[in-house]
């Protein structure tokens, strides 16, 4: 435990949770992993971290049962009826509108299994001055509740993601993923995987400031913070994240497989300059780094094109 420390943090948890579909995955597999991770959380660092969980939704009553113990405010869902991702979007930053000056704001959904150390490790990185927390995540296939695993570490919660990958996540591989959308890209060499991503998940900010984003949460809400004041995650067993998804979700695909000229023409028009900073770094998602080299020359290939060099120049 770390010692010394004065006066309680406080951590706000945002989950967007509404309709059955959603709202059963949160109230099953997901919020599991939390409990386990809060108390994980308790354990590193007793009771100078207090924790409330705003949630977005349209069943309050479950909610309010299922965190039963847990500091809680309810927020309603929209009257009017709006694409998921507005919602989405509007229950993160009304999570983020209701924190106070310098809370830990840890932004999540409803379908994102987290491992058992992910609220310690946030932590750890704020108390050494960060302010913002980015990681990776892959998405995996929706499954009977019996089926998914138990809270788990790091490592293994990332491990058991790509061994169960969604349509979408096996179209990010390269070499043979189709997608036209290749906002993330997944390295495979033998059991070994690497990721190199644009659109990354800003799991946790300091609020210290204003924090405008447009659209979804990974579009441009990092914005805000300099590259020196993010930790981006690149170290499999520090925290992972898994989204769960049906497989009746889909992005586009094209013929054959993506190559390094369709990562360009994406990233070009989709990428803001913190994307492409995103993207110089390698996460490991299983097995070592060491052992995959495939991203490396693709990844000098790409950011030799980055129209933002001023994001890749090293930080002082």
């Amino acid at each position: 435990m770390l010692t010394g420390e004065m006066g309680r943090r406080r951590m706000i948890v945002v989950v967007p949770a509404w309709g059955d579909d959603y709202c059963r995955l949160f109230l099953g597999p997901v919020l599991r992993t939390h409990k386990a991770a809060l108390e994980a959380l308790r354990q590193e660092f007793a009771n100078t971290v207090e924790v409330r969980y705003v949630v977005q939704t349209d069943q309050p009553e479950a909610v309010a049962r299922a965190l039963e113990g847990v500091d809680l405010t309810l927020v309603p869902t929209p009257a009017t009826k709006r694409f998921v991702f507005q919602t989405l979007c509007e229950g993160h930053a009304r999570g983020i509108e209701d924190a106070r000056e310098l809370d830990r704001v840890v932004l999540l959904n409803a379908d994102i299994m987290i491992s058992t150390g992910t609220f310690a490790a946030i932590e750890r990185r704020f108390r050494q001055g960060k302010k913002a927390v980015v990681c990776g995540g892959t998405r995996t296939l929706i499954r009977p509740w019996t089926r998914f695993p138990p809270p788990l570490p790091a490592r293994a919660l990332a491990s058991w993601a790509i061994r169960h990958p969604h349509p979408i996540t096996r179209d990010f591989f390269w070499g043979t993923g189709k997608t036209t959308h290749p906002c993330t890209v997944y390295f495979r060499e033998g059991g070994y995987v690497v990721l190199r991503g644009f659109h990354l998940h800003p799991l946790a900010i300091i609020k210290d400031r204003r924090t405008p984003f447009d659209g979804s949460i990974d579009l441009n809400l990092i914005e805000a913070y300099r590259t020196d004041e993010i930790h981006l995650v690149t170290d499999v067993d520090e925290l992972s994240i898994a989204e769960i998804s049906a497989k009746g979700k889909t992005y586009d695909t094209g013929e054959r497989p993506f190559d390094v000229s369709q990562i360009v023409s994406w990233a070009i028009r989709g990428a803001t300059s913190m994307h492409w900073w995103n993207f110089s770094h390698r996460i490991i998602i299983a097995g070592s780094g060491d052992a995959v080299a495939g991203d490396m020359a693709v990844a000098d290939e790409v950011l030799r094109l980055n129209p933002y060099p001023a994001a890749l120049a090293p930080t002082t």
